[in-house]
């Protein structure tokens, strides 16, 4: 079943209380501090800190797995908050507030004249400031776009990442395999690591 903006806001502020220092609620309705996770059977107590890892996102007031397993390809809990307009899909554009269209742009104006990723002709953003600009020689925009997009532009995205996934799985025959995953920081140091 989707979720719905009601719900999208209650999901957004129980892990706003999840990681805030106090004890109030975020929204009066479908939010969770304290009182909430120390009635459930087997009762814990609110984090009141950032997350450490992100499978911690299923002890949240209203995450599911189901839930948990459409977003975590597209969620961190690594970095400054902000989104590397160089690599990530236009599923995360779109969430970050850009329409479709504009999102899709974004994508086709990364991918350069032959439409194809990874190839010598792909454009990238070098500062945040010509994103806008260089979007627009590109594609047409209507107005309101070129004002959401400004706003994402401003609020939200970044030109180059510090923090990389990096999952590597090795098979032996069909019957065994070992998939590692970890997150490195560009100056090498890791600061995840699971073996699955």
């Amino acid at each position: 079943m989707p979720c719905d903006e009601t719900q999208a806001q209650e999901l957004a502020a129980c892990i706003l209380d999840w990681r805030d220092s106090d004890s109030e609620l975020s929204i009066p309705a479908g939010s969770a501090e304290y009182l909430h996770y120390s009635s459930l059977p087997f009762s814990y107590a609110a984090k009141n800190s950032e997350f450490e890892i992100l499978e911690e996102l299923l002890l949240v007031k209203g995450f599911s797995e189901n839930i948990f397993e459409k977003i975590k390809d597209y969620v961190t809990i690594y970095g400054e908050g902000r989104v590397n307009i160089n690599t990530t899909n236009a599923a995360v554009l779109f969430a970050l507030g850009l329409d479709e269209d504009t999102a899709n742009k974004v994508i086709l104006y990364r991918a350069g004249k032959d439409g194809l990723r990874g190839t010598l002709d792909d454009n990238v953003f070098v500062s945040g400031a010509e994103i806008v600009p260089k979007l627009s020689q590109a594609y047409a925009f209507s107005p309101s776009q070129i004002e959401q997009l400004n706003q994402v532009a401003v609020s939200f995205l970044a030109v180059s990442s510090n923090n990389f996934l990096i999952r590597s799985t090795a098979r032996l025959n069909a019957r065994y395999s070992l998939t590692v995953s970890s997150v490195v920081r560009r100056d090498g140091r890791i600061i995840y690591w699971r073996e699955d």
